[in-house]
């Protein structure tokens, strides 16, 4: 794509209507292109690929009986736990009248207390000032 973008730069072409290689970045696009796909598009749920029965009996048929790599079996179990980012733990201040002051991970606290992870997800995040009697300090 390098070599495709100094050339795009170069020559200028008049037939190529994206000035980025490899990508519709920049492209201009008309309002009857806009409004032609916009009607391509309605009522569609999903835009993704649409495969017939039969299609799927042969994609079946073909991954019938193979194994997947000891490899892949561990990413698998690990899912992101092997992501950087995932591993990140932030510590928070939480508050409880009931329990009284927490200063832990989000995960700590959902455990020791059975709480639901999407409330205290709302609560770290800022969605939430309270919730369950819970509150984060500063």
């Amino acid at each position: 794509m390098i070599r495709e973008q100094y050339y795009l730069n170069l020559l200028n072409p008049f037939f190529n209507s994206s000035p980025t290689a490899g990508s519709g970045k920049g492209t201009k696009r008309t309002e009857e292109f806009k409004k032609n796909r916009s009607i391509d598009y309605k009522g569609r749920v999903n835009k993704g690929i649409h495969r017939s029965k039969e299609t799927k009996k042969i994609l079946s048929d073909l991954r019938l009986g193979s194994t997947l790599s000891i490899k892949t079996i561990i990413k698998i179990k690990n899912g992101n736990k092997l992501n950087p980012v995932h591993k990140k733990k932030n510590i928070y201040h939480f508050f409880n009248e009931k329990y009284g002051s927490q200063i832990c991970t989000m995960f700590e606290l959902r455990v020791k207390y059975d709480l639901k992870k999407s409330m205290l997800s709302q609560l770290c995040s800022g969605q939430l000032k309270k919730s369950q009697g819970w509150i984060i300090i500063n």
